[in-house]
């Protein structure tokens, strides 16, 4: 169940106002399968999440900001992106290739439909 605490005027940031509050006799979040630690998995994704809406709203990477008025798309391909990632899951099996660095390796990722959103993150603090 989630229990808006503050009052928000944008979509995007009403995301990150709501706190998970789970009710006695309901179940707490679920994580997809082949995820070795439920507690980092959801952390990191509530605060990778909070990042790139602040980077949504506030900043100038034109991939990101396609889903300014997109919510619900962007959550769900974050979701998508983020849980293949931390499954270990194509794209982010493909090795690195000869003479390639992990940059360029997340560079190539870049605006991608399977890798776009979480490559961003590799880029946001650099």
């Amino acid at each position: 169940m989630f229990v808006c605490l503050l009052k928000t005027y944008h979509p995007l940031q009403a995301m990150f106002v709501l706190f998970n509050i789970t009710i006695p006799g309901t179940q707490p979040p679920q994580v997809p399968p082949g995820i070795r630690n439920a507690r980092t998995f959801l952390a990191v994704g509530k605060y990778l999440h909070y990042i790139l809406i602040q980077e949504i709203l506030h900043g100038t990477d034109t991939f990101l900001l396609q889903w300014r008025n997109k919510p619900n798309d962007f959550t769900k391909k974050f979701q998508s992106q983020f849980t293949a990632y931390a499954q270990g899951a194509y794209p982010f099996t493909t090795p690195l290739a000869f003479g390639e660095n992990p940059l360029e390796w997340w560079r190539a990722l870049l605006e991608t439909e399977n890798g776009g959103i979480v490559a961003v993150c590799q880029f946001i603090a650099v």
